[in-house]
Parts: structure tokens; C-alpha cells; sequence
């Protein structure tokens, strides 16, 4: 059985709004994991590290305890299983990793930690119900009660939908059904699910819907009808979002004439060893004035990509590659 699920819990709202997107998918080119994933799997890796009891130094994710303590909460009580970080699977097809599963007596909570700003609701969330359902199934479960955790420290908090057994079963049947529907549904509709599609940069739909946005950039907006206007609210940032699609897809595939090169990154304080927490207090540049020696104890960043002309001056970009 395939590692990579080819209905991705995570990816769930997509498939289920676009059902052609999962098809489309498979055609799309490389992608570049952004900053922001980068980051998101790392603060993954150190909550997983603090609740599996795994010595930490210096854990540079400020708000992860919220999470840590939530699920520990819930673990610590008498007669609970618990499976953090353990893949579970509903069909072939339907698998996953919820990062936290907690069985108690009838009921059974699952929690997802979110480290970006985007809020996230739990409510309906069908991530969470797809990894709730799979878990009731690898691990024969047979509750009662489903309560179904967002753990957002950035971003409001923690989030909770409680769902009975009967609601839990019929959203989930609607769930698979529409799995289903991807085999012989290959339509294609652009909307927010498209932010982290990989299929994006070839998307059809969602070109037409960058140029319709395009085209009403330079309208008259008294001549608005109600219609539009509501389109234009609802879409305004598909302009934008498609040129970083385009630009995304260049930093794999440079156009002829140009080149990818790695922008000067910045010193911070490592992370693999203790740094005195009177020098963690102080900017670099203040220890450094301070007479600090703080070589050993920092590490220097790799910059972001950058998309320049081959005959770039190499002394902007002194690590250039």
C-alpha cells in the first residue's frame, strides 16, 4: 500500500469542492515547499517530541505547550489510550496522520495542531473527521462521542466541535461518497481551496478566474451589477495569488535567461545546542557589541530563492549557488 494517500485527509476540502482537482494533480510539475510548511513541520516535530517525553533544548516554538498540555489533559486520564503521530487508514485510498489520538471509555478526540494564522474551524472540518474515522477502524474503536480539536496558537486558541455517534457516522458517509465521486468527477472549480493545490500552476479554471479578475481591475466600478460585485469581493485576490503561482513555478523551471539564486540569509542562535539565556535575550548585533564571542553559538540561515537575470550582480547575492 502507496505511502502518499491518494485522498489526502489534508487536502480533503480541495477533493471534495474540486473533485477534478485529484486527477489534475498528477499531471502538475515540482513543487517548492514554502517557508511557512517548512515551519509548520518543524513545530510538528517538536510538539510530537514534548508529548512523547523526548529531552528538548531551547524549542524556538513560543505556544506549543497549548497544544502539549491539551492533549496531555486528555491523556492523562485513567484508562486512556493514546497514538501521537501514528498513521491510520480508512480505505486504500483515504489515510493519514492526525497528530493526536485520544481514546477514553466511549469517547474519542482527535487533535490537530495549526501553526499558521489562517484560521481553522473544527466544526465540519472533514480532515478531522476523515482522521477520526480512520482511527475508530485501524484501532476498532467504538465510541460514543467524537470531539474533534483545532489547536491554533497563533490563531485564536483551540477550537472544538463534540459530534454524537449518529452525526459523526452521517458526516462521514458524505465524506466518502464524495471520494467516491472523484473517479468519475473530474470537474474543475476554483474558490480558496486552491491556495495550496499542487495543480494549480496548470489550472484552467483558475487562469480564467485570474483573468476575469484581470479584466475587472480596469472596469468602471459604478457600472457594477450587485453580481459582480460580490464575485470581486470574494475573488479579489486571485490576481495576486496566480502571479505567485507563476513565480513559484519559475523558481523550479527557470525561463530561458534566468537563473534561481539563494538570497543572503541572516545569522540566528542555534538550536542543537544551549545558548546562554543572557545572550538569548539580546539581539546579535546588541551581544556582539557587548563583546560577546557568539561564532559557536549562532548558525547562518540559507536566504530565500530569488528568479534574477543570469548576468546578476554576484555581489548582491554572495551565496548564490
Amino acid at each position: 500500500m502507496s505511502s502518499h494517500a491518494k485522498h489526502s485527509p489534508s487536502a480533503a476540502a480541495r477533493w471534495l469542492a474540486c473533485p477534478g482537482s485529484i486527477t489534475l494533480s498528477e499531471k502538475a510539475p515540482p513543487q517548492l515547499e514554502s517557508p511557512a510548511a517548512t515551519e509548520g513541520t518543524d513545530a510538528h516535530e517538536w510538539a510530537a517530541q514534548a508529548l512523547l517525553g523526548e529531552p528538548q533544548i531551547d524549542n524556538p516554538y513560543t505556544g506549543l505547550e497549548m497544544y502539549v498540555e491539551r492533549v496531555q489533559q486528555s491523556a492523562e486520564r485513567k484508562g486512556a489510550m493514546v497514538w501521537i503521530e501514528k498513521r491510520v487508514f480508512l480505505t486504500d485510498s483515504i489515510h493519514g496522520t492526525p497528530d493526536a489520538v485520544v481514546s477514553h471509555k466511549r469517547e474519542l478526540e482527535v487533535f490537530d495542531l495549526k501553526y499558521g494564522y489562517n484560521k481553522v474551524e473544527a466544526r465540519g472540518n472533514p480532515q478531522l473527521l476523515i482522521y477520526a474515522g480512520a482511527a475508530i477502524k485501524t484501532y476498532s474503536l467504538n465510541p460514543t462521542k467524537i470531539k474533534l480539536h483545532i489547536v491554533q496558537p497563533r490563531a485564536g486558541g483551540v477550537r472544538t466541535a463534540v459530534m454524537s455517534r449518529k452525526m459523526f457516522d452521517s458526516a462521514l458517509k458524505a465524506i466518502m461518497l464524495g471520494a467516491e465521486r472523484t473517479r468519475w468527477d473530474h470537474t474543475l472549480k476554483a474558490g480558496e481551496h486552491c491556495q495550496y493545490c499542487p495543480a494549480a500552476p496548470i489550472c484552467p479554471e483558475r487562469k480564467q478566474e485570474a483573468m476575469r479578475a484581470a479584466s475587472l481591475a480596469f472596469e468602471n466600478p459604478t457600472t457594477l451589477d450587485d453580481e459582480t460585485m460580490v464575485w470581486v469581493a470574494e475573488n479579489r485576490k486571485r490576481i495576486a495569488d496566480w502571479m505567485e503561482t507563476v513565480l513559484q513555478h519559475a523558481l523550479v523551471k527557470p525561463p530561458q535567461g534566468w537563473t534561481v539564486v539563494q538570497g543572503q540569509g541572516r545569522r540566528v542562535w542555534r538550536k542543537d545546542i544551549e545558548v546562554p539565556m543572557v545572550l538569548k535575550a539580546m539581539t546579535l548585533a546588541e551581544a556582539t557589541k557587548a563583546g560577546h564571542d557568539i561564532d559557536e553559538l549562532t548558525v547562518k540561515q540559507a536566504g530565500p530563492l530569488t528568479l534574477v537575470r543570469k548576468d546578476f550582480n554576484a555581489e548582491v547575492f554572495p551565496d548564490a549557488t
